[in-house]
This record gives structure tokens, sequence and C-alpha cells, in this order.
């Protein structure tokens, strides 16, 4: 014959603790089906039966699984947590109360400006759709979502649902049915604990500019220190995310704000050494004016040293000095010359 439709909807009473690290989320839900069983009509009267818990395993039920379920639990307290409500005309309403731990495949490429979406997927474990097919609900929300929930690092944005049938190969062809729920990450946590953070630490390592270039240990100082607070800063904030193999946005972030304090601390470094050459440069240059101002020195101590000479000399009055180069003179007088050396005062 044809296949037993079920119809099924969810209301979503909490969803917590999602982990990008582990990849999952917890949610807590009431899962509510509804199909008809016509062996089950009665007409004595037109009310509804509820039954009572104990007689849940008398009767048939779909065997609807969660395909992205980690692990879940079934309330006890203080009752058994479900319920079975019989119609006249044989409609069964199946509702029972669970709390999942589901598997949520998280694209972190973005993280920490990053949406997620997760998912809960229901299927059939044993009957195909030649013998069951799964429907949301027409006649009541198919996914409901408490409006109390708060969720600390996400906001619940929007809820969305399919319907997912697919066909096995080995097996055949299951019903399915999806929800999605779409969460987008509150960035003003990370905006305090993480990005203004590592904005100041730039901004530190750049006060060494105005540090004065022989305040060695102040630089030195600063510069390690600014370095070793972003090396923890990003190791801080990857224990919080799964070891992946491609660069996420905050990777980025670090990365550069890291090279930013390691130029600053290289600046000094490329300064103090074009400095010392300067340096360098400037003595070499002042020794080198000190010597060509001994030698003119030496030479005015020379020259006065041959006029003192000659004044002392009756026969050499008359005469003419011509210099010959830097260390010789020429003395012209009464038809001879003579050549002398400027350095010897006994010429």
């Amino acid at each position: 014959g044809k296949p037993l439709k079920v119809f099924i909807n969810l209301n979503v009473n909490d969803i917590s603790s999602i982990s990008e690290m582990k990849m999952e989320f917890s949610t807590t839900l009431y899962l509510r089906q509804v199909w008809k069983d016509e062996r089950l009509a009665y007409s004595e009267s037109d009310r509804n039966i509820t039954l009572h818990h104990k007689q849940f395993d008398r009767m048939w039920t779909p065997d609807v699984f969660i395909r992205n379920l980690k692990s879940g639990s079934f309330h006890t307290i203080t009752v058994p947590n479900r319920l079975i409500r019989l119609s006249p005309d044989g409609t069964i309403l199946y509702s029972q109360r669970l709390t999942l731990t589901l598997a949520c495949d998280m694209i972190l490429n973005k993280y920490p400006m990053d949406n997620q979406t997760c998912k809960i997927e229901f299927g059939s474990y044993a009957y195909t759709t030649e013998d069951l097919e799964f429907e949301w609900r027409t006649d009541a929300t198919a996914v409901e979502v408490n409006e109390a929930i708060s969720l600390p690092e996400y906001e619940l944005k929007d809820v969305s649902h399919v319907v997912c049938s697919q066909n096995i190969k080995s097996t055949g062809s299951f019903p399915c049915l999806r929800a999605y729920f779409h969460l987008e990450r509150r960035l003003k946590a990370y905006v305090l604990s993480t990005f203004l953070p590592s904005l100041l630490v730039v901004l530190l390592s750049w006060v060494s500019f105005w540090i004065d270039l022989d305040a060695v240990p102040a630089r030195i100082s600063l510069g390690i220190l600014t370095m070793l607070t972003m090396t923890t800063q990003s190791s801080g904030h990857m224990r919080g995310v799964p070891a992946v193999s491609f660069t996420k946005a905050i990777d980025v972030w670090m990365a550069t704000c890291l090279v930013f304090v390691f130029g600053s601390f290289i600046e000094y470094s490329v300064v103090n050494v074009l400095a010392r050459k300067e340096k360098a440069e400037k003595l070499r240059k002042a020794r080198s004016n000190d010597e060509r101002k001994g030698e003119n020195v030496s030479d005015e101590k020379s020259e006065s040293g041959l006029k003192r000479v000659l004044e002392d000399d009756d026969q050499t009055k008359n005469i003419l000095i011509v210099p010959v180069d830097a260390k010789n003179v020429r003395v012209v007088s009464c038809g001879y010359f003579s050549v002398f050396n400027r350095c010897d005062r006994g010429c």
C-alpha cells in the first residue's frame, strides 16, 4: 500500500555549549510526531485519550533516529517525559523531551567574524520511503524556538528546515528531515579581549621610536616585552579553536600585529648600526682635521725659526725666501741661493 506519513515538528527549549574545539552543540527540545493508525480509531467518545507511559511499549512507533547525534539522554524525572495522545479517528501524537549533543560542521576561515550553521537531522533507521514518509507539520510551526534563548557567544538569527530524503545504494532510499540553526557570532567580546589588547601592544612597541637612541636597556626591554606579550596572546586564542590546516582571520590579525612589533624591534637595531657608522665617520673626519691643523702649526714654527736664523746672521740680510714644497724653502741672497729644510732649525 501507500507509505505511512509521519509529520514531525520541534520545540527547541534551549541551545547551549557550542564548542568550536569539539565541533558540537547541545540542545534540549521536544520532539513531536504525528501519524494515523486506523486500528486505534474509536467511536465511543469524541474526546482525546492520553495514555499512561507504561502503555507505550505496547504500541508501534516510528523508528526515528538522529543522524548527527553524538550523545543524548531521555528525561525521566520525575516521570518519563513523554506523551501519547489518541484521537477518535486514530491520529496519534507522540511527544518526548530530549537533551542532545549534536555534531556541527563549522567553517572557521573567518573566525571570530564568522557565522555558523548547525543542524539536526532526522531519519528512519530501518524503514525506507516505500514504508514511511517524513514531512514537517503544516498545522503547527515546524521548528519552534524559545524566544528567551540567550547564547554567550552567538546570536540565533534564523531557523530553516528542509526535506532531505536520501538514496543509499546498498540499502535503499530513506526518509529524512533536516532543521538548520543559523548562528551569528558576537564580536564585541573578541574586540575587548583580543583585538583591543593586541592593538595597544603594537602602539606600545612604537613608543620606542621616541626613546633616546643611547637608552639601550629601555629600548631592548620594551621590544622583548611586547614580543613576548604578542606571542602569549597568539597562543592563548589558539587554545579555544581546533588545529586546522587553513588560516583563520584571527591568525592574520595576530600575525600582522606580531610583524609590526617585530619591525619596531628591528628598527632599533638598524638605527643603532647606522648611528655607529655615522659616529665613526665623524670621528675619522675630526682626526683628519686635527692632523691637518698639527701640520700647519709645525710649518709655522719652522718658518718662524728660519726667520730668526736669518735675522741673526749679518750675511743673510736683504734675502728672498721662496717656498719650494711643503717641507723646503729656497733662500736667494747676493747672487746665490740655498735650499733649507723647514723642519731643521739649524739649516
